[in-house]
């Protein structure tokens, strides 16, 4: 916290932007890729964010299926002053579109204050976007028009900010089963997450795929099964999520990002306290993410990627790979010397929990 009070500013280039040029037609062909100068980082006029999060559930263990349990949980987050940045997408638009009476230029060309500028005059720290240099080392924007054929020129400051709040709540649904065949043991677990509402300064992205957050789907689902025998343990895993509705997905006609789905598969060896000292506890594994090399929700030539976007605020859940690509994962762990453990409900029982 104390780099986004008073950390030095990050100087490079800003994310790849796609400009439509000003009194253009909204077609493919006439958008412009590219990527700028950008400078932000530190405000020491950061307020903290602040968040309440209330969590209630019941867990069911029923004693006629031994090792089955099902689970749901219903969880809120309300959260004030969110610290971020506003996209570098919407910031050149806007610029592109507006010029000096873009909301994210601090004064016109004539050194007058800038009646529709979003920041605190106040502040000594201030969105700005000039051409050909930083704050007074460039040349100030005149018009609409000077950005998306000069991206390379531009040079846009950005400073961290306490940007929205944002509420969001929604329900855990998990489903598990644990048995043995022989020398094998087998563990199989299903969740299903479900978004009742998450929004974020005004602007409702349960279910949606937007520029705002990324792909929020309403619901989605992981289902694993772990096999084991002895030291060995190997896994298969599918996640699923829907088809989702895009409602900034203009240029194509298309409404919807893709549905998704992805097979992860893994194996590993842990070794037993009886062997040498120096292998006692370790853990070799090997994963393969995305085994399908299926491409993440999208929305013709849009991608907006299966995650939670900018803000997180069930930074639990799993993340999707964005491109369709298979991620190998090879890793050593060693198990430390005290373990500790969670006490679960005994079997033929229910529990009930909860937290804030």
């Amino acid at each position: 916290m104390t780099d986004q009070l008073f950390g030095p500013s990050d100087v490079g280039f800003t994310p790849e932007v796609n400009l439509l040029p000003h009194g253009a037609a909204d077609t493919p062909d006439n958008y412009v890729v590219g990527q700028g100068q950008i400078r932000g980082g530190s405000n020491p006029e950061l307020k903290p964010a602040r968040s309440k999060a209330y969590t209630v559930g019941v867990i069911w263990s029923p004693k006629a299926h031994r090792g089955f349990s099902a689970e749901l949980t219903y969880w809120k987050v309300k959260e004030k002053d969110v610290v971020g940045v506003i996209a570098a997408q919407t910031i050149l638009q806007s610029v592109e579109d507006l010029g000096p009476n873009s909301p994210y230029i601090r004064n016109l060309p004539n050194g007058q204050p800038n009646p529709a500028y979003t920041g605190n005059r106040a502040s000594a720290v201030s969105y700005d976007v000039r051409v050909e240099g930083f704050g007074d080392d460039g040349t100030p924007i005149t018009a609409p028009g000077q950005v998306a054929n000069n991206i390379d020129s531009v040079y846009m400051t950005r400073p961290l900010v306490n940007i929205a709040t944002q509420d969001a709540s929604g329900f855990d649904f998990t489903l598990k089963h644990k048995f043995e065949q022989g020398a094998y043991k087998f563990h199989l677990s299903s969740n299903f997450a479900y978004w009742k509402d998450y929004t974020f300064d005004g602007e409702k992205l349960a279910g949606r795929a937007t520029v705002t957050a990324g792909t929020i789907p309403r619901w989605s689902n992981y289902t694993l099964l772990t096999v084991s025998r002895g030291g060995w343990q190997g896994f298969i895993g599918n996640r699923y999520i829907p088809k989702t509705f895009a409602p900034d997905e203009t240029a194509s006609g298309k409404t919807h990002a893709e549905a998704y789905d992805s097979v992860d598969v893994g194996i590993g060896y842990m070794f037993s306290d009886r062997g040498p000292r120096f292998l006692r506890g370790m853990k070799i594994s090997f994963s393969a993410e995305n085994l399908t090399q299926h491409e993440a929700a999208a929305a013709a030539g849009h991608v907006f990627g299966v995650q939670r976007g900018h803000r997180d605020v069930r930074s639990d859940r799993p993340e999707v790979p964005r491109e369709g690509r298979l991620e190998v994962l090879i890793g050593v762990t060693r198990r430390p010397a005290r373990r500790w453990r969670t006490r679960r409900p005994a079997q033929g029982s229910a529990a009930l929990f909860w937290g804030w």
